[in-house]
């Protein structure tokens, strides 16, 4: 269930032509179910889901895959503000019980909750950013294999370097080339006009390198020894420029003179013999220039050399967008381009997922160098910025923090703490309500996700105090809880009701008798197989197809969830979609769910493997009688009636082939309220 809450898939949901599968979410979920096993207190699982890697004493480099928690979620077409936005529902919504989330775009309509708390966490999360390479947890499944994949992983980047640099190299001489070009992009761009010249049609301007030109010559400096006088004019408006322009040059000739600028010995014989008079002439002037000084030195003329050494060794200290490396090159792909490269880089994923000898690796979160401070998006449009405000914890929680974040990270580590606070009021209520709701069949509180003013009061408020307080000073111990729910008198009552009862509390809100509750299908399916015998009970691992020409017989939590395509099956049986967290799951009764257990290949398998084994356990005796006593005893855990005993054998008897009888009698005995639910 807390996969569930934590939007847990395989996939990252629509992402264009990107590897849609997350190759390393496993590990979140092998953390998770660790962190159970071994009873780690719920406040330092809340903390390491949110900051492990933060933490002054990390418990052991596996316990950085507790970061799954906020990047396993829907990638949402990589929009930035939608995934900040998942990662704040899911960690105040599934944490604390708040919909914090309903005050992106204005204050919450009926919550204390202000749009400033929403962008306060908007700036934490901001702040943070996922490492290009993923650090590797535990040892690999096997040395050889791990060798193996190692070496195809690194043939494989080395294709991606290898195209990577290609194009920088073919982007650079493709820039050099067309120098005058990007010139005219960049005077356009401020709106001066320049005559006749347009771009050339032949060749498309790369926006993103056009965007690198401007930045770069707004840069310069008026006393650029290259860049001077193109600086001195071109912060002329274009109005200004005619009767401006001949003015500027004229004083950066005269400061020439008087040794107040001293531009390299080649831009000044430009500026004084080809004088320039329109913003085109400043354009060629410098196109030309540029051109020459990449050309090799053989072809300059001897007694120029080391004026153009200067122009170039100029360029390349400062910058000048020419000279791009592989990485740099990245942005300045064409969609061709990108889609290449895209596809050199899914091969890498899909290596990571499907290689046998793939080490395990965490999904972490790293904070930024330099942590932002958010602003108010007005009405939740990015484009529409308001006020600035710092990274805090939420304002109505202030008894717990009411300082801002520090300036030194992304807050990451103070939140989870806020979060994880004995002082917060709600933390512990919010995972008491729902473990109650998990083991008595219905919550204390019934909105399990929304403890804000609109959610009806708890029906218990004494118990939910009293289970709450105890919780935390029994070191936030989920075992510790479950013990003392299910050892309680409550627990333990008959689900039968009774006319005084229902008169009184139709709806049992008083929990005056027990829940019947059905099988989720995890545990269903899981049942299924631990009775016939085959249930894999083995501990972590990457995901496994629940469905197909060979389904697995691990437990159905190791089961492949598809974001995008959630299966039919499990659509049918109400388990949780992905896409949001969900804190409780609805419970539907619908044709699909019997007719799966009565038709599915998987199943009815499985109830021929089960009669078969039963039966071989008889030995000797191997009447109906005996065979329906022991199937019994392994499906239902108990001996059969003796008016349920006369029905199946007069059954067994009557079918006109006893192996298909009897796969049929174990199939209905599967089907049974009595196996299905939990009285």
């Amino acid at each position: 269930h807390w996969l569930d809450l934590a939007r847990y898939a395989d996939t990252k949901g629509y992402v264009f032509t990107e590897e849609r599968r997350y190759p390393f979410a496993y590990t979140y979920r092998d953390y998770v179910i660790d962190a159970l096993n071994i009873d780690l207190p719920y406040d330092q699982f809340i903390i390491e889901q949110l900051a492990a890697d933060l933490m002054p004493e990390r418990r052991n480099e596996e316990s950085l895959a507790a970061l799954g928690f906020l990047t396993v979620g829907n990638r949402f077409l990589n929009k930035s503000q939608e995934i900040y936005d998942d990662r704040i529902d899911v960690t105040v919504r599934g944490l604390m019980g708040l919909t914090v989330a309903c005050a992106r775009c204005h204050d919450h309509k009926f919550d204390p909750l202000e749009q400033a708390d929403y962008y306060s966490l908007y700036g934490v999360f901001a702040s943070c950013e996922e490492p290009e390479r993923l650090p590797q947890i535990g040892d690999p499944p096997d040395e050889a294999a791990f060798k193996k994949y190692k070496e195809e992983l690194a043939k494989l980047e080395q294709n991606l370097h290898d195209y990577e640099n290609k194009l920088a190299g073919e982007i650079s001489s493709e820039a050099k080339s067309h120098i005058e070009n990007y010139l005219l992009d960049v005077a356009d761009k401020l709106k001066h006009q320049t005559g006749r010249y347009e771009l050339e049609e032949k060749y498309e301007i790369r926006k993103r390198l056009g965007d690198q030109f401007l930045a770069y010559l707004r840069q310069r400096d008026v006393n650029d020894p290259v860049f001077g006088a193109w600086r001195r004019v071109i912060n002329l408006k274009p109005e200004d420029f005619d009767k401006d322009a001949e003015s500027r040059l004229d004083n950066v000739l005269q400061q020439i003179e008087q040794n107040k600028y001293e531009p390299n010995p080649l831009v000044k014989a430009r500026l004084i013999n080809n004088r320039p008079v329109h913003m085109y002439d400043y354009v060629k002037l410098y196109s030309e220039l540029l051109n020459t000084a990449y050309k090799p030195e053989a072809e300059l003329p001897e007694t120029e050399r080391e004026n153009w050494k200067q122009i170039r060794e100029h360029l390349i200290a400062t910058g000048f967008p020419v000279d791009i490396d592989g990485t740099e090159a990245v942005a300045l792909f064409h969609r061709d381009e990108r889609n290449k490269h895209r596809e050199l880089e899914k091969k890498i994923d899909a290596h990571m997922v499907t290689s046998p000898g793939s080490p395990p690796r965490a999904m972490v979160l790293n904070d930024k160098d330099k942590p932002i401070t958010p602003y108010i998006f007005k009405r939740g449009n990015p484009g529409m910025r308001g006020d600035q405000i710092p990274r805090r914890f939420l304002k109505v929680l202030s008894s717990v923090d009411s300082e801002p974040f520090s300036n030194e990270s992304s807050g990451r580590l103070k939140l989870a703490q806020d979060i994880a606070s004995k002082k917060n009021p709600l933390t512990a209520r919010v995972f008491v309500n729902r473990v109650w709701m998990q083991l008595i069949g219905q919550p204390l509180v019934q909105e399990t996700s929304d403890f804000g003013l609109r959610t009806i009061p708890p029906s218990h408020p004494e118990l939910l105090d009293d289970l709450s307080y105890r919780f935390m000073e029994n070191n936030w111990s989920v075992k510790w809880l479950i013990k003392e729910i299910v050892s309680s008198e409550t627990y333990r009552q008959t689900s039968q009701a009774n006319a005084v009862g229902k008169q009184k509390d139709l709806e049992n809100i008083l929990v005056w008798r027990m829940n019947r509750k059905r099988l989720p299908f995890e545990s269903m399916r899981d049942s299924i197989l631990l009775t016939v015998g085959v249930l894999d009970k083995s501990l972590k691992g990457r995901s496994e197809q629940l469905e197909g020409d060979k389904p697995t017989f691990r437990r159905a939590i190791y089961g492949y969830i598809d974001r995008n395509n959630v299966s039919q099956l499990l659509q049918n049986f109400d388990v949780a979609g992905p896409s949001v967290s969900v804190s409780a799951r609805t419970e539907t009764v619908v044709p699909q769910q019997p007719l799966y257990l009565m038709n599915s290949p998987f199943v009815q398998d499985l109830c021929q493997r089960l009669s078969e084994d039963v039966q071989k356990e008889l030995a000797s005796d191997n009447s109906e009688n005996a065979f329906t006593i022991a199937l019994y005893h392994r499906v239902l855990q108990r001996e059969p009636s003796g008016e349920e005993l006369n029905w199946c054998v007069d059954y067994l008897k009557n079918h006109s082939e006893q192996k298909t009888g009897r796969k049929e009698l174990a199939q209905a005995l599967i089907l049974t309220n009595e196996f299905l639910f939990v009285d």
